[in-house]
């Protein structure tokens, strides 16, 4: 059933003058009245909803990174600045969490004051866009609040709108207010329908009050402010008079600006779920992942991106301290990567710009030039960086693909490399515009394979969802095996060192470049429902030192869009990431971290990319294949419907932009168009 709720309502957002008068004297009174009343210790913490409805009502633009949730900040830090908490002499903490589907991020530590949460509340919308899920936002409330005087105060667009979400929101608000904490529910209306059965009850059985503005493309966020501001004054026992809210004028939102970090790395992770991040205090493209009994393992961003606190943004939608390029700054100012030891970024007319050094050449940090060294591997390693040799400055014109050409005759079946004549792989040709092998479905160069259509799938099983792609490696073989089509594939592939044995991949620490890659993902478009499995066995490795498992970051074009990497952090606790970066460009990575039992035992990893969410399990196996312990990868949002961004190059097992794994990789696999693509999960 739903209920009759209290709407704000303005006129297109214009007031006449006799209620702009109206609204300053009431203005005037609050503030005068305010100056004579004094907060007890309270403590407010925010759940923010984050999802895609709530990013239309509270963006000025909500395609445009610079305004993502632009008037939910603007209304917030408005709040903040009201005088009963500005003033307060006695505590006033906040903090704040953001949801979005089965996922919810940290933007303000419990128990900030209001001086860190205005500094902290660039990272409001930072997160992934996807589903209303309330119960999500209050799964994150796990300790009780610091004072008497409290409120949660839940800000949502919509509500789940499903019975069997709604029942889980029930039960975390129920386990909140056990913990000693008060709901109060605000709902803010969107283009979606709100869910007013669900917030009814989260709120108590009272209605919650609907902020609406009135248009048909609400932005409705521009009433919460005072909103908040009647919640403050209730809590402070002050009584303000009623009059609708008055809309705040919206002002541009500034880039995401990153804090400068503190001397001691990770002194302010909170490590929720085991683990927390923080900033690299020299680059702004690489990051630290924080663990409270071990070191710090150092990140890196994919390509173009840098650490905004939350995620690997657009290097233009972060403000980053180590690298500051505004109208004031000189043309041509450099500044280092911590990624790559041999590119850089360059300012020009307030905008970043990825460059490569010449080859052969490395970035040194203190002069910002170029430099030719002798041997420079080794002098990238000993300022732990690496060669990055990607042109990622647009797209890849005809001609210029770093020494790859098609073949002088004409020949679509074959290529050259550096003059070197080669063949492509089956059911390939060259595509000269995309310097890579292309998949076709007209197998013209290898018509007796049976390989030339890519779509290795079959018809959809009803009951069951078996692998599209199985490496096992067993007896040695490099044979794929489509479970769905009950055949091997002639698939190519390029094998460097890496050893065939004991039915596995074998990788050791005397290799220098060890790697098997698979042509069947170049420019192959991944959807949604996808899922991964890798099932491997890091052998005596550098504690908090990132292993890569499988990247698409081979070719000199390619900067990866897939990669899975290990740590170890203790001798047997194992921190296992995977990352995608979807086709609008946003990162999403997910982690899991397992303690053995038994190092020797093999671990098997299943990510899922889902339709709106990437989530996953991690398994210790044990010899007879039975599971002794399993662990969750976090669920992350991402924009529903989204694939993986599409990659020139394929995938390589055991190489990618960090160190090269060591230990056995003993099968991999991948899972699409399956009815129930769970159903790959132990």
């Amino acid at each position: 059933m739903y209920h009759v709720a209290t709407f704000y309502v303005t006129n297109k957002l214009k007031l006449n003058p006799t209620m702009k008068l109206l609204s300053l004297l009431t203005l005037v009174c609050t503030v005068l009245g305010a100056k004579g009343q004094v907060c007890p210790p309270t403590e407010l913490l925010f759940v923010f909803d984050q999802s895609e409805n709530a990013r239309l009502a509270a963006s000025d633009v909500p395609s445009n990174n610079d305004t993502k949730f632009n008037i939910l900040q603007n209304s917030f830090n408005n709040f903040l600045n009201n005088y009963l908490i500005a003033n307060s002499p006695n505590p006033f903490r906040v903090g704040a969490y953001g949801y979005s589907s089965g996922n919810w991020y940290n933007i303000i530590p419990e128990g900030s004051s209001p001086n860190v949460a205005r500094t902290n509340s660039y990272l409001i919308g930072t997160g992934q866009n996807g589903g209303s899920w309330t119960h999500a936002g209050l799964e994150a409330i796990r300790t009780r609040p610091q004072f008497q005087n409290n409120r949660v105060i839940i800000v949502s667009s919509q509500g789940s709108g499903n019975d069997y979400r709604r029942q889980l929101a029930l039960s975390e608000v129920q386990r909140v207010r056990q913990l000693g904490w008060i709901p109060v529910v605000i709902a803010v209306q969107g283009r979606n329908p709100i869910d007013t059965t669900e917030l009814t009850s989260i709120n108590g059985g009272v209605p919650p009050t609907i902020l609406y503005d009135g248009l048909a493309d609400p932005k409705s966020y521009r009433l919460l402010a005072p909103e908040l501001d009647r919640i403050l004054a209730s809590i402070c026992n002050y009584v303000i008079p009623t009059q609708p809210p008055t809309t705040p004028a919206p002002t541009p939102a500034p880039r995401i600006t990153i804090p400068r970090p503190s001397n001691s790395l990770c002194s302010q992770c909170l490590f929720e779920g085991g683990y927390g991040f923080d900033f690299d205090p020299v680059y702004c493209d690489s990051f630290y992942q924080c663990f409270p009994d071990s070191e710090p393992i150092k990140k890196l961003c994919p390509a173009g991106t840098f650490w905004d606190g939350a995620q690997c943004n657009f290097i233009n939608a972060v403000r980053c301290t180590n690298a500051v390029c505004d109208a004031r700054t000189p043309a041509g100012t450099r500044f280092p990567s911590g990624r790559c030891c041999n590119q850089y970024y360059e300012c020009f007319g307030g905008t970043l710009v990825e460059r490569s050094c010449q080859t052969g050449q490395y970035f040194e940090s203190s002069s910002r030039q170029c430099t030719t060294v002798q041997n420079k591997t080794l002098v990238c390693e000993s300022t732990n960086r690496f060669e990055c040799d990607v042109d990622r400055n647009g797209p890849i014109k005809p001609g210029d693909c770093a020494g790859y050409a098609p073949d002088p005759f004409g020949d679509p079946c074959r290529y050259q490399f550096n003059g070197l004549s080669l063949k492509v792989a089956a059911g390939t040709i060259w595509n000269q515009n995309k310097c890579s092998l292309d998949f076709t479905r007209r197998d013209i160069c290898y018509n007796n394979t049976g390989t030339g259509d890519r779509d290795f799938t079959g018809p959809v099983p009803a009951n069951v969802c078996n692998a599209v792609f199985l490496a096992t490696y067993n007896g040695g073989s490099k044979a794929v095996f489509s479970e769905r089509l009950n055949t091997d594939l002639d698939l190519y592939t390029i094998q460097k060192e890496v050893l065939l044995a004991n039915d596995a991949l074998t990788f050791t620490p005397s290799m220098i470049d060890p790697f098997l890659y698979y042509y069947f993902f170049n420019n192959r478009d991944i959807g949604v429902n996808t899922a991964f499995r890798v099932r491997f066995r890091l052998d005596n490795p550098q504690l908090n030192r990132d292993y890569d498992i499988l990247s698409n970051n081979y070719c000199v074009l390619c900067p990866e869009t897939i990669s899975f990497t290990v740590s170890a952090t203790s001798s047997n606790r194992r921190v296992i990431n995977a990352m995608f970066v979807t086709t609008e460009g946003v990162t999403v990575s997910t982690t899991a971290i397992i303690e053995l039992l038994n190092t020797s035992d093999l671990l098997e990893m299943v990510v899922i990319y889902g339709d709106s969410t990437v989530y996953g399990k991690v398994y210790e196996v044990s010899g007879s294949n039975t599971v002794v312990r399993s662990a969750d990868f976090s669920t992350v949002g991402k924009s529903q419907g989204t694939h993986i961004a599409i990659n020139r190059c394929g995938i390589q097992m055991g190489k990618g932009p960090n160190s090269h794994f060591v230990g056995l990789i003993d099968d991999f696999a991948v899972y699409e168009n399956c009815q129930n693509i769970n159903s790959v999960l132990r």
